[in-house]
C-alpha cells in the first residue's frame, strides 16, 4: 500500500531501553525531495489510548450484561427517534410476537409497528422536559391484545437529553392493585 499510495498507517509495538514493550501507531509518508524518494514517519505512543479503549470496552460489556440480565424489555431511542440499543429480552419478545429483531438503527415506529403514532409525542415530551414518563399501552398484534407499562427515562450527556431509555414490562393479565 505504501508503494501504491505513498502513505501508510499501522499499529505496532516498540521496545523501551528497559526492555518493556508499548503500543504505537506509525504514519509513514513517502515523497520526493530534490529528486530523491524520502520516507518520513511519525510514531505515537498509544498506551493511554489503548487503556481508555480497553476501559470503555469493559464498561460497555458490564452494562450490556446488566441490561441483558434484566427481566424487562429495554430499548434506547435517540433524538432522531431511532433505536440504538435493545436488550436480549426485547429482541426475544419481538421474535415471539412474529416481528423482526433487526431493529437497531430503525425508526421507532418501523421497529415497533404496533405502536400508535402518539408514542412519538411521549418521546418528544421526555426529550423536551427531561422528566421520566410512565405510560400504559394496549396494542393489538394479530388477534392478541398486549398491555404494557413503559418507563421512558431521559439519558443525559452534559446536561442535555440525548436519548430515552424505555423499560417495557408486559402486564397483560396483571390486575392493578
Amino acid at each position: 500500500r505504501i508503494r501504491r499510495d505513498g502513505v501508510a498507517t499501522f499499529e505496532d509495538v516498540h521496545r523501551r531501553k528497559d526492555g518493556t514493550v508499548f503500543p504505537v501507531e506509525a504514519d509513514i509518508h513517502i515523497f520526493e525531495l530534490q529528486g530523491q524518494k524520502v520516507g518520513l514517519s511519525f510514531v505515537r505512543d498509544t498506551t493511554e489510548r489503548k487503556r481508555a479503549e480497553d476501559s470503555l470496552r469493559e464498561s460497555e460489556e458490564k452494562y450490556r450484561s446488566t441490561l441483558d440480565a434484566l427481566p424487562d424489555a429495554v430499548s434506547v431511542v435517540n433524538r432522531d427517534f431511532r433505536v440504538t440499543l435493545a436488550n436480549i429480552e426485547l429482541l426475544s419478545w419481538l421474535r415471539s410476537l412474529g416481528f423482526s429483531d433487526a431493529i437497531i438503527g430503525k425508526p421507532l415506529l418501523d421497529a415497533f409497528p404496533f405502536l400508535s403514532r402518539g408514542v412519538l409525542d411521549e418521546y418528544r415530551e421526555v426529550f423536551s422536559t427531561g422528566m421520566t414518563m410512565v405510560t400504559e399501552e394496549t396494542s393489538e398484534i394479530g388477534s392478541r391484545k398486549i398491555r404494557t407499562e413503559t418507563r421512558k427515562i431521559p439519558l443525559r450527556e452534559q446536561g442535555e437529553v440525548v436519548a430515552v431509555v424505555a423499560i417495557i414490562r408486559n402486564v397483560t393479565g396483571s390486575e392493578k392493585k
